[in-house]
């Protein structure tokens, strides 16, 4: 997706999060994880948000 390889991929971090980026892509935004600062800890922060998420759910869906 990232056809400007200077170019941060904040729109594929949270698909990339989830697990649903297909493997090209996402070995292309990992190896840019690697080498950026900035989109890692922006990467970070939405999959500890993503990780909270699906746990609240999952705690609801227990108590249903």
């Amino acid at each position: 997706p990232m056809t400007d390889h200077g170019a941060h991929p904040s729109e594929f971090l949270a698909e990339l999060a989830l697990g649903v980026l297909p493997s090209p892509d996402a070995t292309e935004i990992r190896a840019h994880l690697e080498a950026c600062e900035q989109c890692t800890a922006e990467f970070d922060e939405m999959a500890r948000v993503i990780r909270i998420a699906l746990i609240e759910a999952m705690d609801a869906m227990e108590r249903m």
